[in-house]
């Protein structure tokens, strides 16, 4: 992106952008504001008269830059392999000028559910891999951690609105071990 708004040699429209990157709108805008917040695009007019026009710090950091000298390869920066570009070209031609093509009428009939893959199971557990976060929890903890806690809070403040004595931390602990400490009170 801010090769283009070099290459461009006066204030660029977002719009440009997203014609020249064949990417969305959303990823242009989320682009353009890091970075504005980088320092490296300056920001001219306001809603549709909108301009960006690369800074001195932008010029310095991609002539310092090793890749300074290539574009990017592919829809919407991503570095694709060379086997890949045919495919990304087939991709970018018009729906009307590409071959249609059906489903694989056997690979449906003989799919069996949780057997069947159209991926090699290595590549699948590769990509499944690659694609989750280091400390990613699994699903419906961070759900199940928000409950508890309202559980807890409703319950705390439902028992004072009756006159219970009992503090906090207290329906805590009896949530969390489903007994108390010491003999039962009327409050428990």
């Amino acid at each position: 992106m801010l090769r283009l708004a070099i290459a461009a040699g006066e204030p660029i429209r977002p719009g440009s952008l997203e014609q020249a990157l064949q990417t969305s709108r959303p990823t242009i805008n989320r682009a353009l504001r890091e970075l504005l917040a980088a320092g490296f695009l300056e920001k001219l007019g306001d809603g549709r008269s909108t301009r960006y026009v690369a800074t001195e710090a932008a010029k310095a950091a991609l002539g310092a830059s090793p890749s300074a000298t290539h574009s990017p390869a592919g829809p919407a920066l991503l570095q694709w392999s060379p086997a890949t570009m045919p495919l990304i070209e087939t991709l970018r031609a018009p729906l009307r000028t590409r071959t249609p093509v059906g489903y694989e009428s056997s690979f449906v009939g003989s799919y069996i559910p949780n057997q069947s893959s159209l991926l090699p199971s290595q590549l699948a557990a590769d990509l499944f891999n690659a694609g989750r976060s280091r400390d990613q929890l699994p699903a419906g903890t961070y759900v199940r951690e928000v409950l508890e806690q309202l559980l807890i809070d409703l319950s705390w403040s439902s028992s004072r609105l009756e006159g219970n004595n009992k503090s906090l931390p207290d329906t805590k602990a009896l949530f969390a071990h489903a007994e108390q400490e010491g003999p039962l009170d009327e409050d428990t």
